[in-house]
């Protein structure tokens, strides 16, 4: 079988998709796709070893594809031959190597070291044991030459390796600022203040545009040891969650967001508080930042005015302040100014805004630019929904989560007079109270939908048939009826309409 795919990827010029499912136990799946190939191998159902004859198979593969190759092997443990046999295929490969996802020892880092440099590869994400010092100065020395300007470093710190980044920073920094890489995740690091100075020291000599340093237990001292450099870096992207930025972290950030490239800023989780909120509205007026995550910071409903204010002079386009206790007046605060902002995705799920929090954001929906809205976990109940359903007709809205919203009947029955003159495509009602009626309702409104969530509500055999009949001939490409006691007949009747995409349909017997 290997022969005959090597033979068929060295001759055909494909324009189409062409999947080979399940090939043998030994390769899982492969899939060729645009002028030659991309091949991927998955490794959730092999084994951790693969033999040295299957490795030699696939480096076969590799060398004789024309198009696009994307291998994953972060599941295996490959032995230095293996190792070998591999490098040698990606340095001589005719194919452009777009991504690369591998388990590397001291014993097979080298191996690569020159591989790296000649082919055209694109995104490297490697998986290294934090005592591996050869290792990180063999990636130092490829990446110089190499194409990559995507890396993402999996090193297994934890607390107790904390303050031994370096042995890891010291080489990779000196090499970025030679190398092409733009893109660089650096999660669950456990940097020391020192790790960030050094790194921050790299900013402005490197071409990095987008820096992850989720979870690193970052503190307000130790961001301010990267602030600056921010500022004179190339860095479009910052991703900062779950640290400890605090407020006077935010201070320190947005003293410099004005002098500074970036256009993302991640701040999700970092008890920033509204002190943190409030300092960094001030400055988007004169920031280039378009999209702003403040989830679970604890904004409260003052954090939420300093940047409802801010907006109608900002570039913002993306807004998350997913889980801040805004409440109503951070609610009506947001409704005033949204229509003269360029806010298009707005993110409010639990934020306590009740009935009267809808309305008022239902009212300044139809002059807004938002297409995609995310009301979830408020409590906005039938009348909330009632409000929403007389704005979606005139507003931009394509995107709509509402779940946990104590949604029944009544509110579904609203909802779908709304959906039959809009252009909603996805809607999401999960974990609601909705019912037979509710979906009976909502079954004669699926005109532009192209995925429907109405999991864990209390649809039974009845609403599920009709539901499923309006089904067979909507445009919906997703549906999702778990935890509904729709019946074994309603269960039938959607794997047999979605027994060309199963992963499109998901139900399950029984409710909550």
């Amino acid at each position: 079988i290997g022969q005959s795919i090597e033979v068929l990827l060295a001759y055909l010029d494909l324009e189409e998709t062409l999947q080979l499912q399940k090939i043998s136990k030994s390769y899982g799946r492969m899939i060729s796709n645009c002028a030659g190939s991309i091949l991927r191998l998955h490794g959730e159902h092999l084994q951790k070893h693969l033999k040295s004859e299957l490795i030699l198979v696939l480096a076969q593969l590799i060398r004789k594809s024309k198009g696009h190759v994307s291998l994953d092997l972060s599941e295996y443990k490959l032995s230095g031959q293996e190792s070998s046999l591999l490098a040698a295929s990606l340095e001589y490969t005719g194919s452009t190597v777009i991504s690369l996802k591998m388990n590397l020892t001291t014993s097979s880092v080298e191996y690569f070291e020159e591989a790296l440099g000649k082919c055209a590869l694109r995104h490297l994400e490697l998986q290294l044991s934090h005592e591996d010092q050869k290792g990180a100065e063999a990636l130092g020395r490829a990446l110089v030459s190499s194409s990559v300007f995507s890396l993402v470093l999996k090193i297994d710190f934890d607390q107790n390796t904390k303050g031994t980044a370096q042995t890891f920073l010291k080489p990779l920094c000196t090499a970025l600022s030679a190398s092409k890489v733009k893109t660089l995740d650096l999660k669950c690091y456990y940097l020391s203040a020192e790790d960030l100075s050094l790194l921050g020291a790299t900013f402005a000599r490197s071409r990095l545009e987008s820096l992850d340093l989720g979870t690193n237990q970052v503190s307000e001292e130790a961001i301010g040891t990267i602030t600056q450099a921010v500022s004179e870096s190339f860095l479009k992207k910052l991703d900062l969650r779950l640290n400890s930025v605090g407020p006077d972290g935010c201070e320190a950030l947005a003293r410099v967001l004005p002098s500074s490239q970036l256009k993302s800023l991640n701040l999700e989780f970092n008890s920033i508080y509204t002190k943190g909120a409030r300092a960094i509205a001030e400055v988007l007026p004169r920031s280039q930042l378009t999209s702003l995550n403040l989830k679970g910071n604890s904004i409260g409903p003052n954090g939420a005015l300093a940047v409802s204010k801010a907006l109608p002079y900002s570039r913002i386009t993306s807004l998350s302040m997913y889980y801040n206790e805004i409440g109503l007046e951070g609610a009506q605060a947001l409704a005033k100014t949204l229509p003269n902002s360029k806010v298009t995705h707005l993110d409010l799920f639990y934020n306590e805004l009740g009935e009267e929090g809808a309305k008022a954001l239902s009212n300044a929906l139809p002059n807004s630019q938002v297409v995609f809205l995310n009301l979830g976990s408020n409590c906005i109940g039938d009348k909330g929904a009632e409000a929403l359903s007389g704005a979606l007709p005139s507003s931009r809205v394509k995107d709509l989560s509402l779940q946990h919203n104590c949604i029944g009947v009544e509110g579904a029955e609203f909802l779908a007079e709304g959906l039959k003159n809009s252009d909603l495509c996805s809607v999401d009602l999960g974990y609601n109270k909705i019912d037979d009626s509710g979906a009976k309702a909502l079954s004669k409104a699926l005109c532009s939908v192209s995925s429907l969530n109405l999991r864990a509500n209390c649809i039974g055999e009845e609403g599920a048939g009709v539901l499923v009949e309006a089904l067979s001939s909507s445009n919906v490409s997703y549906i999702n009826l778990e935890l509904n006691p729709i019946g074994e007949a309603a269960e039938r009747a959607l794997k047999e309409l979605y027994s060309g995409s199963p992963q499109s349909v998901k139900y399950t017997s029984g409710g909550l």
